[in-house]
């Protein structure tokens, strides 16, 4: 390890982070009470009418607040949209969010992008740049709501060139038919390479064959299925990729679509459905990225 990475491994265990954890196959209730079951606190509540969002939170030992949120772009019934926000967490408390995460999939959780789920680690760009403090301004919920609308407005008004450029491009950038082929023939590769292997060993325990030349051959056709098994992974996560790709982009397009004119106030369902992330580069530069990859600056 070089002094940089060290010195920059040294400076991120000195941050605070938050993390954001989308998921489903749990209600935002049940998630909760997990929680507050792996804290050892029992405590939990329906805190929607303090935090909306449908929010259910569980304290820790510590007296944090763990909020479970609704988020409408996670697929799936909406009882079971859950994204889990988390307080203010230092490095101390990394294996404790792992635990919790287990908690949860015990408890019937899943997360991964074909569920329109992902994981978003909250910090500054910028931190390890020098060690300088974070410039970063701080924006209140009006003003972020305020210029949402901005750049969400900015982009209702083109929505047909939207929809327009999602129809020609989604079966060239998101189409899977030749990634599908490749994985049927991998598949199939892999079963004759296995029968094969099943052939070699059995051949050797009934006949004394040389052994080196055994060795040698069945070698040959282990690393003959291993290359094939991590191409079909390769594969599979790619299909897997862009057939979630297509599908955010295209909930995207449908929700755009739906709104009647321009926004005149803050929804978070609109936030939800349209957001992917915004980009604070300053307090004259505040940029919002959206669903299907446009930037707007606000």
């Amino acid at each position: 390890m070089n002094e940089k990475m060290a010195r920059q491994i040294a400076e991120a265990k000195k941050q605070t982070i938050g993390v954001e954890i989308e998921m489903n196959g749990i209600t935002r209730s049940r998630a909760a009470k997990a929680a507050a079951d792996f804290f050892g606190t029992g405590r939990y509540k329906d805190t929607a009418g303090r935090n909306g969002y449908c929010t259910w939170s569980a304290w820790d030992a510590d007296g944090r607040e763990w909020k479970f949120q609704r988020d409408v772009s996670i697929a799936g019934p909406d009882s079971e949209k859950c994204e889990l926000v988390t307080p203010v967490l230092t490095y101390a408390d990394i294996e404790t969010l792992q635990e919790l995460v287990r908690q949860l999939r015990h408890a019937g959780a899943k997360s991964d992008a074909g569920r329109g789920c992902g994981v978003h680690i909250w910090q500054c760009n910028h931190k390890f740049d020098g060690g300088e403090k974070c410039g970063t301004p701080h924006l209140d919920e009006e003003t972020i709501q305020a210029l949402f609308l901005k750049a969400a407005n900015a982009i209702f008004a083109e929505k047909d060139g939207v929809r327009e450029d999602y129809d020609s491009i989604k079966d060239t950038l998101f189409g899977t038919e030749e990634l599908e082929s490749e994985r049927l023939r991998l598949q199939e590769e892999m079963n004759v390479v296995a029968e094969l292997i099943e052939q070699c060993v059995a051949e050797n325990a009934r006949i004394a064959l040389d052994q080196t030349e055994y060795q040698k051959k069945y070698d040959g056709l282990a690393g003959r299925f291993n290359r094939a098994k991590e191409r079909l992974t390769e594969v599979s996560q790619a299909i897997t990729e862009r057939q979630a790709k297509r599908e955010k982009i295209g909930r995207f397009v449908s929700a755009l679509e739906k709104l009647d004119g321009s926004l005149t106030a803050f929804r978070e369902d609109d936030w939800y459905s349209l957001v992917d992330y915004a980009t604070v580069y300053s307090r004259e530069d505040i940029r919002f990225t959206f669903k299907n990859g446009m930037e707007i600056k606000a």
